[in-house]
């Protein structure tokens, strides 16, 4: 799943992490470049993550699908 998102600006869809090492390096090359998400962004058991700051270039998260009809 990474791969298909490497060096895109637009997710169409969700973007769904569950991290269980330190990948922090990895995710800011991978992800950084995610400017928008159209559906939601759901970070689960990621311990080893302490910040979003690998999404450093996301400007929105559209919501146009919710997970479980909430918003956060």
């Amino acid at each position: 799943m990474l791969l298909a998102i490497i060096c895109c600006s637009m997710h169409d869809g969700e973007l769904c992490l569950c991290v269980s090492v330190h990948v922090n390096a990895e995710l800011e090359e991978n992800l950084g470049m995610i400017e928008e998400i159209t559906n939601y962004l759901k970070v689960l058991r990621s311990y080893p993550l302490t910040s979003l700051k690998f999404l450093k270039n996301l400007k929105v998260i559209h919501g146009d699908r919710l997970y479980s009809e909430r918003s956060v």
